[in-house]
Parts: structure tokens; C-alpha cells; sequence
């Protein structure tokens, strides 16, 4: 699905992805598959349901930890 829907949106030219839902992500490896895919900076991701307040900026070591650990908590 993250792979089709970067194609897609690919051709809209985007300098940056922003990830939404990533507390239901089951696992968030297939994340860094898309980032080396598009090769384009993750910016911001939300870990809940209530925007703007479960809007974050991406930081590379919240990212890795919640990679090895198994995904975001909510």
C-alpha cells in the first residue's frame, strides 16, 4: 500500500513525506523501505488520533527505538 500510494503521488513532485497512523502500523521496517524508494526526507508523523496534537516532527532516534521495539505508542 505505502509503495503504490508513493508512486502515485510521486508524480506530484513532493520534498518530503509525512507518515499518518503510524501507532497502527504493526511494524514500521516497511517505513524505511519507502524512505530509500523515494529517497525523500520524512518529516512528520502522527501517533494518534487527535491532530494537531498527535502530529510530531520525525527524529531519527524515536524512529530507530520504535523500529526495534515494534512500533509507536499511541
Amino acid at each position: 500500500v505505502l509503495r503504490s500510494a508513493a508512486e502515485r503521488f510521486g508524480t506530484l513532485g513532493p520534498d518530503a513525506l509525512i507518515v499518518t497512523k503510524a501507532d497502527e502500523a504493526g511494524a514500521l521496517g516497511v517505513l524505511l523501505d519507502i524512505l530509500r524508494l523515494t529517497d525523500l526526507p520524512l518529516s512528520y508523523l502522527t501517533t494518534g488520533q487527535e491532530v494537531p496534537d498527535d502530529l510530531e516532527t520525525a527524529r531519527p532516534e524515536r524512529l530507530a527505538r520504535a523500529v526495534l521495539d515494534g512500533g509507536l505508542p499511541g
